[in-house]
């Protein structure tokens, strides 16, 4: 997910015109611009959309309760060490994969017939020529898979993590061999947990005990100096986290912190700032680390200052550079590369203070030592495009898309391949030009964009990771949004169909039809809204991030799924494996509301939500529930037009006016027979509920109604079929209660926690055929639980399940099976008959 607001405009303004033979000009004055600029956003939505790294994970902490402390993730550890022991059985049948493995087309505007899978960070080919199509990726949310066959057609993956807490991918690498890794959980974009470094001897079939490490909670690189000893035990691992550098000089046994510039990591944390280790890299003169200071408050600032070690990162010093990577610099989030001979070349890949823009890539022929800037931003590509111009690859996502990688296989130093989010290029003349290599959409040469065609081969938007195997010819290797894709051919050509088998989507939302029960839709990160076929296979049918879904229960009426905020889209003819067969809805032509100002269109949130009711409760299938921080919409015709059921200004106590609906992906509770019974999940611990359709609203504290030690954080709530049960469920990241119940509709709490693990919960249902209702599903940060007595006790649910952040629950009308999603392992599905 990726909250940089312009670089994605531009993205949108050239698939109008693409789609709409309009002009991007004239898209952007259409009224778009001003909807989803960033600056339009007040503060009260909740939702802080700054653009930069920072500053999203300090507000996705602050939804969550603040820092995710040691004692939280030794909680969910030991939770995971539980479920894998045996210590709490789990009840019920096996889960099944439904997927995606296989995407049989992606489409954003334009339509290509391409393979995806989900955010990579580090790719490992193993370099032995005997095993040249072993291949290792960490994914950003599915964890580390591998693959001894990648150069088959269809390579055969094994997800290698689903056994600990790790598919938060932070970073990996070899050690001595290729048969010890260092794997490091905590990726740097989505939050979860991190900050905990396990080890494989044998090919990463079986891991090391976690080995946390204080402090952090994001691995931002892994390094391993082999240089000392004779055996994997004298292995140096120097480990990059978003509060500094770790070390091992025992093979991973055990790490100390490492203060690599005490002076001025002291002067940032005083004023509430910090320093993260980005990246490390061995040179000709030792080791290089780019750490990046940071404050947040009250602008989003950054710089990044580059250090060097001659002793193993022992001790560190801060390079004799006067000039841009120094301490007279100021570039934001640095990624470094080296190469050349014996090491000497080195390359950095910069942002600006800002984290928006792309600042310059600079480059060293004294390993390190000094730098020169190669004025990037101003170079022409030899084959510019629409979206490259220039050599300007960032486009203000400075902070999220870097991808630098100097060539192993070029003696001199002066090939290198640099990535951002539309395109990846080469420089073959250290740096002098650049040649573009991928277009986020391929080649479209039928279509002529300010009188350029697009002539690249295809590979997917937002770079991240690149890998270069010599070990049985050359092969390149990129990782992106999109997964994975690879050229044997030198950069000519590029493939895609290495995602098939790779079970890593990071899905935030799924629903599923009831006319064909196997229609399912899920909503991704940047890889869109996705339908599925048939088993495993899935076909897309938006671009960008994938946010929302619904689907008509009472019929095969209407599908939806929605992107960022409040843009959502609409099919009247399923099945939605088509883009041309959608509407775009909520915009100010279909909207009962005043004129001209709209308040819900500049309240929206990034994660737009959608809520469909059951075909009891709405045997039309023609109703369905969005929100903003202030209002609660719903349309009753399928998305022509809405209207607000909800404002803040409805609050019968004028002391709660502020009061603002959570910006969380299940925020809104139906009742599954009745649709005059609505619960919203509120800021402040708050729960809004009406019995009436929203004609009247009662606005309750949950601490003060009977749950006293409430954390708020409210992330879903569930109604029983005679809504008489509601149960609150938390996302506080703390010991705290996670599950409240009402058993007279609202008015009061009790805590329905029992022994159900205290960790974020990210939906729950309540079983419309259990007449006490008081059977419950809970998904949370480590899988599926289930109450069958109100709460008091709570079983894991079915075996088989990744231990992965389950983001979404589907309960079928008749009971018969329990569908879920998950943030980086795909759709899983359990039959309970």
């Amino acid at each position: 997910m990726q909250t940089n607001i312009p670089g994605r405009l531009l993205k949108l303004a050239g698939l109008a015109a693409l789609a709409g033979g309009i002009s991007a000009a004239t898209w952007a004055d259409g009224g778009y611009t001003s909807r989803i600029k960033a600056g339009d956003l007040p503060a009260s939505a909740g939702q802080d959309q700054a653009e930069s790294p920072e500053a999203r994970i300090e507000w996705m902490k602050a939804r969550m309760g603040g820092e995710l402390t040691s004692e939280f993730r030794a909680m969910i550890l030991d939770e995971a060490k539980r479920l894998q022991a045996g210590g709490r059985s789990p009840v019920g049948g096996s889960w099944r994969s439904l997927g995606p493995t296989t995407t049989t087309r992606w489409q954003n505007g334009v339509n290509k017939a391409s393979e995806i899978s989900g955010r990579l960070r580090t790719i490992l080919p193993d370099p032995r020529p005997a095993r040249a199509n072993t291949v290792y990726l960490l994914s950003s949310g599915g964890g580390l898979w591998k693959t001894t066959n990648f150069g088959a057609s269809k390579p055969t993956w094994t997800a290698k993590t689903d056994g600990i807490y790790a598919t938060s991918g932070g970073a990996a690498a070899f050690g001595r061999t290729p048969d010890v890794l260092y794997l490091g959980s905590g990726d740097p974009f989505d939050l979860g947990v991190g900050g905990v470094v396990y080890k494989s001897t044998d090919g990463a079939d079986t891991w090391s005990a976690p080995i946390p490490l204080p402090g952090a909670q994001r691995i931002l690189d892994v390094k391993v100096d082999t240089s000392q000893g004779t055996t994997t035990a004298d292995d140096i691992v120097l480990i990059g986290t978003d509060v500094g550098l770790y070390r091992s000089a025992d093979g991973g046994a055990s790490f100390s912190y490492v203060s690599i510039d005490p002076g001025t990591e002291a002067y940032f944390a005083s004023f509430g700032g910090g320093h993260e280790d980005w990246s490390l890299v061995k040179t000709s003169t030792g080791w290089l680390a780019s750490q990046a200071y940071w404050q947040v408050s009250p602008n989003y600032y950054e710089n990044t200052l580059v250090y060097f070690s001659t002793d193993q990162g022992a001790t560190w010093d801060y390079i004799a550079d006067t000039g841009v990577l120094g301490y007279s610099g100021s570039a934001g989030r640095t990624t470094l590369t080296v190469g050349g001979p014996g090491g000497s070349i080195v390359y950095a890949l910069s942002a600006t203070a800002a984290g928006t823009n792309q600042k310059d890539v600079y480059k060293s022929t004294d390993g390190g030592q000094h730098f020169t800037a190669l004025g990037m931003n101003s170079k022409a590509p030899t084959n510019p495009n629409y979206f490259n111009p220039n050599m300007n690859l960032m486009h203000g996502q400075g902070w999220y898309n870097q991808m630098i990688l100097s060539d192993p296989s070029d003696a001199t130093g002066n090939t290198v391949y640099a990535g951002g989010n539309y395109s990846s290029a080469v420089s073959r003349d250290g740096g002098a030009t650049w040649t573009l290599l991928t277009s986020w959409l391929g080649d479209l040469s039928a279509y002529q964009m300010g009188g350029s065609p697009l002539l690249l081969p295809y590979a997917h938007a937002d770079f991240h990771a690149a890998a270069i195997s010599t070990a049985a010819g050359k092969r390149i290797f990129f990782g992106n949004d999109g997964g994975i894709f690879y050229s044997d051919d030198n950069g000519r050509s590029w493939k895609d169909n290495a995602n098939q088998g790779l079970g890593n989507a990071l899905i935030y939302a799924l629903a599923a039809g009831t006319v064909h029960p196997d229609d399912t839709l899920i909503g991704l990160q940047d890889n869109g809204t996705l339908y599925r076929v048939n088993g495993n296979t899935y076909t897309g049918s938006i671009g960008g991030d994938g946010f929302g879904t619904g689907w008509s229960q009472a019929n095969d009426d209407v599908s939806m799924g929605s992107l960022y905020y409040l843009d959502i889209r609409r099919w009247k003819s399923n099945p939605p494996n088509n883009q041309a067969k959608y509407d775009v809805l909520l915009n100010t032509s279909n909207l009962a509301g005043p004129a001209p100002d709209y308040p819900w269109y500049y309240d929206s949130y990034f994660v737009t939500p959608i809520a469909t009711p059951t075909s009891a409760a709405d045997p039309t299938g023609r109703v369905f529930y969005t929100n903003t921080a202030h209002y609660l919409l719903r349309t009753t015709d399928g998305g022509d037009t809405w209207s607000a059921v909800w404002s803040s200004a409805d609050l019968p106590d004028p002391n709660f006016t502020g009061r603002q609906i959570r910006g969380v992906s299940h925020g809104i509770g139906l009742s599954p027979t009745d649709l005059h019974y609505v619960g919203l999940a509120c800021t402040s611990g708050h729960f809004l509920y009406t019995h009436d359709g929203g004609a009247t609203w009662t606005d309750v504290n949950v601490a003060a109604s009977g749950v006293p030690t409430w954390p708020g954080y409210n992330s879903t709530s569930g109604w029983s079929a005679d809504n008489s049960k509601i149960y609150l469920a938390s996302e506080a990241a703390y010991s705290a209660p996670h599950v409240a119940s009402s058993a007279d509709g609202g008015a009061t709490w009790s805590d329905a926690t029992g022994d159900l693990p205290q960790l974020p919960i990210n939906k729950i249902v309540v079983d419309p055929s259990d007449p006490t209702g008081r059977t419950v599903y809970a998904a949370n940060w480590i899988g599926v639980y289930r109450t069958t007595d109100g709460g008091s006790h709570w079983d894991a649910l079915g075996s088989g399940l990744p231990l992965s952040m389950i983001s979404d629950m589907y309960l079928s009308p008749t009971g018969t099976f329990l569908r879920v999603s998950s943030y980086g392992r795909g759709v899983w599905e359990l039959s309970l008959n």
